[in-house]
């Protein structure tokens, strides 16, 4: 009996000991930073498909002063063409002390499309940074001018007629390492508001959903180098592949030095291309795991975002569902694929009653691991006269790590920001106020956005990495980073487009606890490493790629 009770003893103080952590707190700081926002989904009450998704949003340093601002994704009035739309896509330039101002129209960033998803990169090399937006029906591209302003070129870099039905989740990625960056787009389902029109009366009381229209084949475009994209999607082997896609993330899953694309579906089975280091790809979500939950079925899959949630080198995935089915936190076993350890991990759990969008693996608290934030809001605004579980508003969830790949929910505890009840969408973190934490920027869907200032107790250290590649693309975009701080470390990559149809997370952060000083950093540069020492804490590093 008394060894029992010791092993419960020890037991109870290693527990206590890996819950041991900073207190992580969030301020609704939307009204004092001046963000106004407006999210319009165009719909009324009609519940198209289109409307019920929602819009990402996606957060870059667009003028290079140093701070992080943020570009919001708007819908428009529906059907178009029905009558003349106000709304139109929001920039929000960071001007510093936590406050933003409309730069939306002086920057020529104004689109006006329904647009959905979006992701940032410097596609031309030339210093500054370039938005793709998928839209309804389209997809838009901004080139960067670098003098604060920017011009659709849609049709000079060859999108003109993409092809492009129900945009979704977009991405950045260089499929060949030749050191441009290539661009994928995910395509949803043929949808037509005539067809929504005549099923709409029978499908009472949801309204027609992606099984109601064809599934689409994603869309890859390879970079030419010369400021143009070529339709790469038959020669990759994407375009055999047809299913309702939504959220996408980029990596090298598979631990071979190359980028692989992982593509949320929903209520289908989940898509990984696995690249063979020339831009080709076979697709291998089945044989890697991350194709179905545990239970072996299909979910319906919103938002993916990357990272490595146990500090053991290999970044894991998590997954965003519908109602009544819990997220998946895929942990990667490298080269032998996932396994699902959504109930071990309890990340999740918490949120299953509610759909959930947006989501964030973080070092919210500087510890030196990841946490999570989730975000949630049914698809119907009279959602809860049929699933009374769950409501069309609801607050956000946030789930603290405890260092070994266990979350804990600390929602109620975590300040004013998680106490908000929207329908969110899309979610973005970067440190806004460059404080040295992460702070986190919410797009609500037909509501105002909000913006959830990080205000937790600045006793952890932390060191942030920005890339330069020479040879390699400039933003570093599959480049993938470790460093080693003492008993610690960490590992993340660069990458373009992520979460619910957003893109965020171009400065790298690293929390380190109290550990005074990083001893080394590694980038590997696809497949070429350069190593930096007494890198310092506390401060933000360009690191450039060494010219060879």
């Amino acid at each position: 009996m008394r060894v029992i009770i010791l092993v419960i003893l020890l037991l109870s103080a290693e527990a206590s000991r890996l819950w041991a952590q900073e207190s992580i707190i969030f301020v609704d700081s939307t009204k004092s930073s001046k963000l106004d926002f407006v999210h319009e989904d165009g719909a009324e009450d009609q519940g198209y498909l289109v409307s019920l998704m929602g819009s990402g949003l996606a957060l870059f340093d667009y003028d290079h002063d140093g701070l992080i601002d943020a570009y919001f994704l708007n819908g428009r009035d529906l059907p178009p063409g029905a009558s003349p739309s106000a709304t139109r896509n929001g920039l929000f330039r960071n001007c510093g002390a936590n406050s933003f101002v409309d730069a939306s129209r002086g920057s020529r960033s104004d689109v006006s499309a329904y647009s959905l998803g979006a992701a940032v990169a410097d596609f031309d090399n030339d210093g500054f940074k370039d938005i793709a937006i998928s839209n309804l029906g389209s997809v838009t591209f901004l080139r960067n001018n670098g003098d604060g302003t920017f011009s659709d070129w849609t049709t000079q870099v060859g999108l003109g007629n993409a092809g492009v039905v129900f945009g979704a989740g977009v991405a950045f990625l260089d499929i060949e390492n030749d050191g441009d960056l290539d661009l994928y787009v995910a395509d949803y389902v043929e949808f037509s508001f005539e067809r929504f029109a005549q099923l709409a009366p029978s499908s009472f009381p949801y309204p027609p959903g992606p099984d109601h229209f064809q599934h689409r084949s994603d869309h890859l475009w390879r970079n030419n180098g010369d400021g143009t994209f070529s339709e790469h999607s038959q020669i990759a082997g994407i375009s055999e592949y047809k299913a309702p896609s939504m959220g996408v993330v980029c990596g090298d899953f598979d631990g071979d030095r190359d980028t692989d694309i992982f593509v949320c579906c929903d209520a289908r089975p989940n898509l990984l291309f696995i690249n063979d280091g020339k831009g080709v790809f076979s697709q291998d979500a089945e044989l890697n795991g991350v194709a179905y939950s545990s239970h072996g079925i299909p979910v319906g899959s919103m938002g993916a975002e990357a990272g490595d949630i146990d500090n053991d080198g290999a970044e894991d995935l998590f997954i965003t569902d519908y109602s009544a089915q819990m997220p998946i936190l895929f942990r990667s076993l490298g080269r032998d694929g996932f396994e699902d350890i959504s109930a071990i991990s309890r990340a999740g759990r918490d949120v299953v009653p509610h759909a959930n969008w947006g989501a964030g693996l973080v070092d919210f608290d500087n510890d030196g691991d990841r946490d999570l934030m989730i975000g949630n809001g049914h698809l119907l605004k009279w959602a809860n006269d049929i699933e009374q579980l769950t409501e069309f508003k609801v607050r956000n969830c946030l789930l603290a790590n405890n260092g070994a790949g266990i979350f804990r929910n600390v929602t109620d505890d975590a300040g004013s920001g998680m106490q908000i009840v929207e329908s969110s969408r899309g979610l973005g973190f970067d440190d806004m106020d460059n404080d040295g934490d992460v702070d986190c920027l919410v797009l609500n869907s037909d509501a105002r956005a909000n913006y959830l200032e990080n205000r937790s107790e600045p006793s952890n250290n932390w060191v942030q990495i920005r890339l330069s590649g020479t040879s390699f693309n400039r933003d570093g975009v599959g480049a993938r980073v470790t460093v080693e701080s003492g008993d610690l470390v960490q590992v993340a990559e660069m990458r373009s487009g992520r979460g619910y149809q957003s893109h965020y997370g171009s400065r790298l952060h690293f929390g380190l606890g109290r550990r005074a000083q990083v001893e080394r950093v590694i980038v590997d540069w696809g497949g070429t490493k350069t190593e930096y020492f007494d890198v310092a804490i506390n401060a933000v590093h360009l690191l450039q790629q060494e010219n060879r």
